[in-house]
């Protein structure tokens, strides 16, 4: 009865036996029930086979060939039978990393019969495992293409491991302007800011999909024709036992980042405002708790200075513009302080004649009051008393 491997053809067993005559019983024996593949030089280790039967000294000799094979066949398990004279534990010092089974001679037929039929449906269930989690792979790989092919408001695109794009739909030539045809087999940077290609973040993008299983993306990334848009997406390692490339997922939420970036502009001017209305609040109470017209102003030069936040503030006081009778306050940061004393005092000229001929307060920046032709280096805004007439200015 002839044992039949992978696919119905027998069993293929290599001999690798440094001992002629046990080679050739051993080979006229096991011929009646597997292939016996002849040795012809140590290079048959690399060949391939089923199970390997070898002797000690041919182990001692081809020990390094023999584990490079087996971490080359990983995935599919090879044994190695060593037929040994000696006590298992003297053999070799390669024993237990090369060798799956040992019998020692003489040796029992039936014996070795039973350790090889054992080895060979080891060999045997491995190979089925490996072909149908290759099956499954193309599967899935074909379940992914109509996947990516059937998605139109993602892009989404494969990579190898290498880093270049190998499958494309449609959803990401329409955000990214490129055919299939004219982009597969270029690299995931080409989609990336000059900027952010220097600073390596595609290839961090990678790693870390690699080494974690998937990696958040949200970039800057650049359109055939030199636009650019801002992608919120995921990128996915495929892996099955060794990494088989990777899949990006994403999408242009440009006009979401740019409602979210109004919308914070926006709260942080409330928020800016509600602070002013809190310090508006608390310098009516300061103004209020004052006993004087003189005290009042002064509370109101300090307020209004460190509210609006400038470095000088100046109010002055006056009825039917009456300036020799002004009562003036001043307020200085402590900036200004330090190196600037003010003492002229307002007389209605300059901007104070503009603010008062208009009754509205006025607000310039440094270079349009530089540039206004009645500017005088002071910051003013009408006031006004309870009958209408003009009290002054700040």
């Amino acid at each position: 009865m002839t044992n039949r491997g992978q696919g119905g053809a027998a069993s293929r067993i290599l001999l690798l036996m440094d001992h002629k005559e046990n080679r050739r019983l051993l080979a006229e024996w096991l011929a009646t029930r597997y292939t016996v593949l002849p040795q012809v030089t140590d290079g048959a280790v690399d060949e391939e086979y089923d199970l390997c039967i070898l002797d000690g000294t041919a182990l001692d000799r081809l020990a390094d060939r023999i584990q490079d094979r087996k971490k080359y066949q990983q995935t599919v398990f090879l044994p190695f039978l060593l037929v040994t004279t000696g006590p298992v534990g003297l053999v070799t010092r390669h024993l237990w990393k090369s060798i799956d089974e040992v019998i020692r001679s003489p040796i029992d037929k039936v014996e070795l019969q039973a350790r090889i039929e054992v080895l060979l449906r080891a060999r045997r269930q491995a190979v089925a495992l490996r072909q149908a989690g290759e099956r499954a792979l193309r599967q899935s790989e074909e379940r992914l293409g109509l996947l990516i092919e059937g998605v139109q408001d993602y892009a989404l695109f494969l990579i190898d491991p290498s880093g270049h794009v190998s499958g494309w739909n449609a959803g990401a030539e329409r955000l990214l302007g490129y055919e299939a045809e004219e982009i597969i087999g270029q690299p995931l940077s080409q989609f990336f800011t000059p900027e952010a290609r220097q600073t390596g973040t595609p290839e961090r993008e990678l790693e870390t999909a690699r080494t974690t299983g998937r990696a958040s993306d949200d970039n800057w990334l650049v359109r055939k024709n030199g636009s650019s848009f801002w992608a919120s997406g995921i990128t996915t390692a495929l892996q099955n036992g060794s990494l088989r490339g990777f899949v990006k997922v994403f999408r242009d939420l440009s006009e979401r980042r740019q409602a979210e970036q109004q919308v914070a502009g926006l709260l942080e001017r409330e928020k800016q405002r509600t602070a002013r209305l809190v310090q508006v609040a608390a310098a009516s109470l300061t103004i209020h708790s004052a006993l004087s017209v003189d005290s009042v102003l002064r509370v109101i030069t300090e307020e209004a200075r460190r509210i609006i936040d400038t470095h000088q503030s100046v109010s002055s006081m006056t009825v039917n513009e009456q300036w020799a009778h002004a009562i003036n306050a001043i307020s200085l940061s402590d900036k200004y302080a330090q190196w600037r004393t003010y003492d002229a005092k307002p007389d209605g000229s300059g901007i104070y004649a503009v603010v008062c001929a208009t009754n509205k307060p006025m607000r310039l920046t440094q270079a349009e009051l530089e540039a206004h032709p009645a500017w005088r280096p002071r910051s003013q805004a009408q006031l006004g008393n309870e009958g209408g007439a003009k009290a002054g200015v700040i």
